[in-house]
């Protein structure tokens, strides 16, 4: 089993079947979530009872930039938060309502 967490729309474990990727890995958690940091997709593998984490840009791969890396069972892949795209539709969502009150006090 392989475990996606993290700003996917569907995280679990999910079966390591043939070859699998990255990109294939991603899409079988039904893609990334509203909120997900492309440039920070980490993969943390166990390798002879050592522990290794490896950054990688999304966003990146989908454009060629470089090879859609492997991914092997147990491997644990993390796609991360981006806290400034929340803050973006917070504020969206609060505008309506600051400006809706001064809307209507210069009506008056």
């Amino acid at each position: 089993m392989i475990t996606v967490e993290g700003e996917v729309k569907k995280p679990g474990q999910y079966p390591a079947l043939g070859n699998m990727t990255l990109l294939s890995l991603v899409a079988r958690a039904e893609g990334t979530g509203e909120f997900a940091r492309l440039d920070e997709v980490i993969i943390f593998r166990t390798v002879d009872n050592q522990r290794y984490a490896a950054l990688y840009n999304l966003a990146a791969i989908r454009r060629g930039a470089y090879s859609d890396p492997a991914v092997f069972a147990n491997d644990v892949v993390v796609v991360g938060d981006s806290p400034q795209r929340r803050l973006f539709r917070d504020l969206l969502q609060v505008v309506p309502l600051i400006t809706t009150p001064l809307v209507i006090a210069l009506q008056n």
